[in-house]
């Protein structure tokens, strides 16, 4: 427990550091890089067994203009009990999302038998720009789906969804991106 509690002040140390910096690439205005504001309904979108599929439907961008990446997440700290915990860690992502750092995981289980993972992800990366995914997930087949709900900086136009395959201490998503 001790040690827990060690690692997770480190982190939120390395956190603000890292977010407190005052970086700018000037892709995109200051008004765009302001906070998410997630709607209280979030959780009701994210429970719809359609949600993924029909908002990836729902896009006007050609499946050709569509790149393929793929994040490879590694569990530090895990705080709470089920049904809400607060996962930490790092990510890796590939080349085509350029970047790699922190992530931090709300989670939330659903289902009668507590067997449906809601999660909310924000990736900070190395370079203080960030995304955040909305997935659902399965306890039962440990497999998922995932969109991004919001961006900030380099990643402020950017849509996308995939899959994510649940294995302990790592998640490993992968999908498509692109701009709008």
């Amino acid at each position: 427990m001790k040690t827990q509690l060690k690692s997770l002040l480190l982190f939120l140390g390395a956190l603000l550091i890292i977010l407190g910096c005052e970086k700018s690439d000037s892709l995109v205005s200051r008004s765009a890089q302001s906070s998410p504001q997630l709607s209280p309904q979030l959780s009701d979108e994210l429970s719809d067994e359609s949600w993924a599929e029909s908002w990836a439907e729902s896009s006007s961008v050609d499946s050709a203009d569509k790149i393929k990446v793929f994040v490879t997440t590694s569990t530090l700290t895990a705080i709470g009990t089920p049904p809400n915990v607060l996962k930490t860690g790092t990510f890796v992502a590939s080349p085509e999302l350029g970047d790699s750092g922190i992530y931090v995981m709300h989670i939330t289980l659903y289902g009668a038998a507590l067997d449906s993972i809601h999660c909310i992800t924000t990736f900070y990366t190395r370079s203080g720009a960030q995304w955040t995914t909305g997935s659902r997930c399965s306890i039962v087949t440990n497999l998922g789906k995932w969109r991004i709900i919001y961006g900030t900086r380099r990643y402020a136009n950017m849509r996308g969804h995939g899959s994510v395959v649940m294995i302990p201490d790592h998640e490993m998503a992968t999908g498509r991106i692109w701009t709008e």
